[in-house]
């Protein structure tokens, strides 16, 4: 009991340092990558309600140690620095000389606890948003290249959660800044797409496109994405592109509403001006307002046509002659 109130009072004591990050690893994942990735390091940053993630090939020192590096860097550049890492009590040697190095505190959560590392809450949320997005992809995407969705997932869900600093804020916005959707496109996962070739690039005869799966967003490109070419196994960057999503459709806009609004268009355009409106006289006005408003109201009221009775009279039923059949029967005493 005494236990569990200790370590209830330094959870509630590490979420009022500022710069408190929570760490763990999630299970194998079910596929190797085709980088050799196996693992996603999650990081959670208390203050911002930020989750970051990171593929590992493996559990070694070496694995551990250049994950936590690239994320405390990139912390770093976006100006958060860690003051203090909760982690569980695997932590290597290696991973906590390099911690205390950048002058991190370190504490340690007894094993089997999940309540007092945060990391454990947020490796659940990171998992159901990742399979949310993989249950999108093409039926003949490579599920090799599930380490190459990580960006994305990642900038989508902070997108997801507010900032504890400043709730008007997302956590991506805290991190980054915020997004220009305009200068750089997102799509769902995994998406079959059509990418132009350009004429430098191909054969006199061949194709203009070619065929690829998109991976995440060009963010160092002006509205770019990053695609997969599966026959030369090869990443292409590209702005000229058609993609066509398997589990849905692109919403565009129906006959009917173009219809109404085409009518109403029509209708500002035929609208006069002062000048001409003082020319004409009242009565012509008030019929061609009539006329437009009329039109308008057919086509927003419209209902299927009526179908006209058949006028044409019936035919006289025939009356078939009468046969008389013979009996067939049998007289079972003869």
């Amino acid at each position: 009991m005494c236990a569990a109130l200790d370590m209830f009072c330094f959870a509630a004591l590490a979420d009022t340092i500022k710069g408190t990050m929570y760490t763990d690893l999630t299970g194998k994942f079910p596929v190797r990558s085709y980088k050799n990735n196996q693992y996603v390091f999650v990081a959670y940053f208390y203050s911002l309600n930020a989750i970051i993630v990171r593929p590992m090939p493996n559990r070694t020192d070496a694995s551990m140690v250049a994950t936590f590096k690239d994320i405390i860097e990139e912390l770093k550049s976006c100006g958060h620095q860690p003051q203090l890492n909760v982690m569980d009590n695997e932590c290597f040697k290696a991973v906590q000389q390099y911690i205390t190095s950048e002058k991190i505190d370190i504490q340690l959560v007894e094993p089997h606890d999940h309540r007092v590392n945060a990391a454990e809450r947020a490796i659940q949320t990171f998992k159901h948003h990742f399979i949310a997005g993989l249950a999108t992809v093409d039926i003949d995407f490579p599920i090799q290249l599930w380490d190459e969705f990580l960006p994305q997932a990642q900038m989508t869900l902070n997108m997801l959660r507010t900032s504890r600093q400043d709730n008007t804020k997302t956590a991506y916005e805290e991190l980054k800044g915020p997004f220009d959707f305009n200068k750089t496109p997102l799509a769902p996962l995994g998406t079959k797409a059509l990418i132009y070739d350009d004429p430098d690039s191909r054969t006199s005869w061949a194709p203009h496109g070619t065929y690829a799966y998109y991976v995440s967003p060009a963010l160092q490109h002006y509205r770019c994405l990053l695609f997969f070419n599966p026959e030369t196994r090869a990443f292409r960057t590209s702005g000229s592109y058609k993609l066509y999503p398997t589990h849905c459709k692109r919403p565009t806009t129906s006959q009917a509403d173009q219809t109404l609004q085409a009518a109403n268009e029509l209708y500002k355009a035929l609208k006069l001006t002062p000048a001409q409106e003082h020319q004409l006289s009242t009565q012509r006005k008030l019929q061609h307002i009539k006329a437009l408003q009329d039109l308008t109201n057919i086509i927003t009221n419209s209902t299927p046509p009526r179908v006209e009775p058949n006028k044409t009279p019936p035919l006289e039923p025939v009356t078939l002659p009468r046969v008389n059949v013979p009996s067939t029967s049998v007289n079972p005493t003869s």
